[in-house]
């Protein structure tokens, strides 16, 4: 979909009730304290907007998003150049988080559990399907989108 079609705003977004008032719930409480919205895992089929609600997330935040997709992160330096290359209040998008590979992720997990990232901005990720690795994650006690009723209907 090119960007032109695609909602910037929580207004224009159709579907998604829930986990859009959630990030709106989110973004609201963060622009009233000066700060970012926390880490946020969005998880569903393909279709469901993940992509342009992460835009959403960044364009409420006026903030900078930066998309990452995993299957191009293929060595934990290169997930390092990503994360040093953010500022503060950037929005990280990563899509199809599943293929990250383990050392990749551990870098990402690492730097967004303990804190001492070199940015203060929300890490939104995507995962269309569970871990393609089989492996358990932390990821896996989040709770997906679930399907509109246009995605259900497709093949």
């Amino acid at each position: 979909m090119g960007d032109a079609c695609r909602p910037d705003s929580f207004d224009g977004f159709v579907g998604q009730e829930r986990p859009k008032k959630v990030l709106e719930i989110l973004c609201k409480a963060a622009k009233r304290k000066g700060s970012c919205p926390p880490h946020v895992l969005l998880s569903g089929p393909p279709g469901l907007g993940k992509t342009t609600l992460a835009r959403i997330v960044a364009n409420e935040m006026q903030s900078r998003l930066v998309e990452v997709v995993a299957s191009n992160l293929q060595s934990p330096d290169e997930m390092a150049k990503h994360l040093l290359r953010l500022k503060e209040r950037d929005v990280l998008f990563i899509d199809e988080i599943h293929g990250l590979p383990r050392g990749v992720e551990e870098v990402l997990y690492a730097a967004s559990k303990t804190g001492e990232s070199p940015w203060s901005s929300p890490v939104t990720t995507t995962c269309s399907r569970g871990s393609a690795s089989g492996r358990s994650s932390p990821r896996s006690r989040w709770p997906s989108c679930p399907p509109s009723p246009a995605s259900a209907r497709r093949p």
